[in-house]
């Protein structure tokens, strides 16, 4: 079933990327005057302390992951800012934040499926999202996308901190909830000092 008449996913996944990310394409088609896209980049929080055991803050690794995702994400066209109510995650965004001039809002770690959909409704925005290791792959899944190295319960492993995962989404008309279009897993590698 095509997404939209004429246009096919790839030029759609070119568009789409291209003009959320800020960056012009030549050669390929805009969306449909009908067709809604948006972004999310979904990052666990840094590195944790281990205390206090309800709510730590990050370790020193951390805030050097947070301060490196805040150069990589500063010059992408970012429009919003999510965490949870937890301090993790929003330590791991405030680099970002401060650097942007935006705020970060929150949203309830208890709630993954129904903040995904309120992400499915984002159209036009770049959206970065931190959350943790049970809550990502269950918003990610929720928008349509599909992540690898998952343990049986289907959460991340404890240890993996470098995951950045990028999901262009796409609806065909303007009343529909965006999907992923796109997911991509990458890998934010800090040096080991």
């Amino acid at each position: 079933m095509p997404l939209t008449d004429g246009l096919s996913r790839r030029d759609l996944l070119g568009a789409s990327a291209a003009g959320l990310l800020g960056f012009r394409c030549t050669g390929s088609p805009a969306p449909a005057p009908t067709a809604r896209t948006g972004a999310v980049v979904f990052v666990r929080h840094a590195e944790k302390a281990k205390a206090p055991a309800g709510d730590p803050d990050l370790t020193d690794r951390g805030r050097v992951r947070a301060k490196a995702l805040a150069g990589m994400l500063a010059s992408c066209g970012v429009t919003r800012l999510f965490a949870t109510e937890l301090l993790r995650t929003q330590a791991t965004l405030r680099p970002l934040s401060e650097r942007l001039g935006l705020e970060i809002e929150r949203y309830s770690a208890r709630e993954p499926a129904r903040f995904a959909d309120r992400l499915a409704m984002l159209a036009g925005e770049v959206t970065v999202v931190a959350g943790h290791a049970d809550t990502l792959p269950a918003m990610i899944a929720k928008l349509g996308g599909e992540l690898a190295g998952l343990d049986d319960r289907n959460f991340m492993d404890d240890s993996d901190y470098d995951r950045v995962v990028v999901q262009i989404l796409l609806a065909g008309d303007a009343e529909a909830p965006m999907r992923a279009l796109q997911t991509l897993d990458l890998r934010l590698v800090i040096r080991a000092d």
